[in-house]
């Protein structure tokens, strides 16, 4: 069955990335959200932000990273309209 497709990655909009992150890291199994290295929160404050405002937060599952050569990540990201709408990658 190689033909099924696998899903990936998925992008949420949403207004608060870290905490929408969070929950999704909590809810699925094996993921979490993905540590900042010095020089990402280096670039956060350069730009005034912290992990709690970052924009754009990653989630993944770093067991899937060994089968996968990318892993399966969730990206949460602070929607810059203030209109809501599902809508398909």
């Amino acid at each position: 069955m190689s033909d099924v497709a696998k899903v990936v990655e998925i992008v949420f909009d949403c207004r608060q990335a870290p905490v929408v992150a969070r929950f999704w890291a909590a809810v699925l199994d094996d993921y979490e959200v993905r540590p900042y290295d010095e020089a990402e929160i280096e670039r956060l404050a350069a730009l005034g932000l912290t992990r709690d405002t970052d924009p754009i937060v990653s989630s993944w599952a770093p067991a899937c990273s060994k089968r996968l050569s990318a892993g399966r990540r969730c990206w949460t990201r602070k929607a810059t309209s203030s209109v809501f709408w599902a809508r398909s990658r």
